[in-house]
């Protein structure tokens, strides 16, 4: 049993239709799967299984494929520890920690950005673990409400020992405003969003 899903990279022809960032179940004992994509382009698959590290495949090309399986092969992975502090260097209890690997997008634009934190576990006295996740290079996204947010790159998973990461969590900085109608009058229960400089919320 495992799931599986297409990351695409980039669109052959015809329209650049997105991929569905959902996972396809898969109860298979002989460990095949058959997965739909969006039209011809170049993809890479995606597989999770439970007590395995996520296996992504080479890059696939639909048009140079034809009909030839492609193999994915799952270890278990490795465990990263940590601990998450503030600018005091205490612990910070309840901290999100969000691996990229396992919160990335499905199209080209987004396998370097957070998408979701379904994955994510919350720190306990400040400390935290992550099991199951591939050797390679790894980043982290750590979230507090009382904090700014903190990201942590180039993490080398394959490293021996596996390193041990202290994140600070700063207090950062605060927007207060008012929101308006056209007219002056205020408005309530309106979300805002904030961008960085490259457009991303």
């Amino acid at each position: 049993r495992f799931q599986v899903r297409p990351i695409k990279l980039e669109t052959l022809r015809g329209a650049n239709y997105g991929q569905e960032q959902r996972w396809q179940d898969v109860d298979q004992s002989s460990g095949e799967f058959k997965v739909a994509v969006n039209g011809p382009g170049i993809y890479r698959i995606e597989v999770a299984a439970a007590g395995y590290a996520r296996a992504l495949s080479k890059a696939v090309n639909t048009d140079q494929i034809q009909g030839k399986p492609i193999q994915l092969k799952l270890t278990e992975g490795v465990t990263l520890t940590g601990n998450v502090v503030n600018a005091q260097g205490q612990p910070v209890d309840g901290a999100t920690v969000i691996p990229l690997s396992l919160s990335r997008g499905v199209m080209s634009n987004t396998l370097d950005q957070f998408t979701t934190d379904s994955d994510a576990v919350k720190t306990v006295d400040g400390k935290f673990s992550i099991p199951h996740l591939a050797p390679g290079m790894e980043s982290l996204k750590v979230t507090h409400p009382d904090y700014d947010f903190a990201i942590v790159k180039d993490i080398d998973l394959a490293a021996s020992p596996t390193p041990k990461v202290e994140v600070t969590l700063t207090q950062g900085g605060t927007v207060q405003g008012l929101v308006t109608d056209e007219y002056g009058k205020p408005q309530p229960n309106v979300t805002l969003f904030f961008q960085d400089r490259y457009g991303y919320n």
